[in-house]
């Protein structure tokens, strides 16, 4: 629909729709991360049910993902402080997805809060050199 529209506006420059593109941006890097790493398009049943329950556990586990990296990236930081590396490292998000896709419904399955925040704690923690 929008590039519909696009492309049939005659009346903007090529430089305004290069700064739609660009506020667009972060949205379509949330998206592809949804649909290759998070495989949003596969869903395990045909249902009307089940394709909204694999939706939204994705959208939880996506929302994790950001929430968690975001600690992640402060603790490297600390990591890194003194190091005067020319660039920053960054968490490998690939290997990162694949520690939640693993071990989230694990940490998710304690008995009591105290577990389940146990648990996740070692997610975060997990093989932290492998997430850089």
């Amino acid at each position: 629909m929008l590039m519909g529209f696009i492309h049939n506006d005659y009346e903007h420059t090529s430089e305004k729709f290069k700064i739609l593109y660009f506020k667009r941006w972060g949205e379509e890097c949330v998206y592809k991360t949804l649909k290759d790493r998070f495989h949003l398009e596969n869903f395990t049943g045909k249902t009307e049910n089940s394709v909204k329950q694999d939706f939204w556990a994705i959208i939880l586990a996506a929302t994790m993902l950001i929430v968690m990296e975001e600690e992640v990236k402060i603790e490297i930081r600390e990591d890194r402080n003194d190091k005067n590396n020319k660039y920053e490292y960054q968490v490998n998000r690939n290997i990162f997805v694949g520690i939640l896709r693993n071990d989230l419904i694990y940490a998710f399955s304690g008995n009591t809060t105290r577990i389940v925040h146990g648990r996740l704690k070692k997610v975060v923690t997990k093989d932290k050199t492998s997430l850089q």
